[in-house]
């Protein structure tokens, strides 16, 4: 796709279009991570993404090298989606949402490496309770 972006362009002879049509405004805000509600809430978020996605691949030392391989570039993804919540950090915006594809299958692989049925209920349970009690708590405060 790009390489046939990139050769219309080409024969075009307008090879700045992409600069001259889009604007990128990456710029690091600090004040929107000084409130520590913002940063202590991605902190979280990124923490427990993290872990299952750790724990997921400790589960996986036994599995194909395919599913593997699909796991890395789902990391790789997350922390992609990472680096342009940092960089696009502000209170109107919300990329954010780029990560949750990867930590819905980092807590879904983990969720299903369990074997214990109880454990494994009492995991989904707590998946539907907490963001309820996010939401209130972040509700509250404000």
């Amino acid at each position: 796709m790009v390489l046939i972006m990139l050769a219309v362009l080409a024969l075009s002879n307008n090879m700045e279009f992409l600069w001259n049509h889009y604007f990128f405004d990456f710029q690091f805000n600090a004040v929107y991570f000084y409130d520590w509600s913002n940063s202590t809430i991605l902190f979280l978020y990124v923490s427990i993404v993290l872990l299952c996605g750790f724990l997921a691949f400790l589960k996986l030392g036994s599995v194909g090298v395919g599913k593997i391989v699909t796991m890395r570039l789902i990391v790789l993804f997350f922390f992609i989606g990472l680096l342009v919540k940092v960089l696009k950090s502000a209170p109107d915006t919300h990329p954010i949402l780029i990560t949750f594809f990867p930590a819905v299958v980092f807590i879904t692989t983990y969720v299903q490496s369990i074997k214990k049925d109880s454990v494994r209920e009492i995991i989904l349970m707590v998946s539907v309770v907490v963001p309820f009690v996010v939401f209130l708590t972040n509700a509250l405060m404000k």
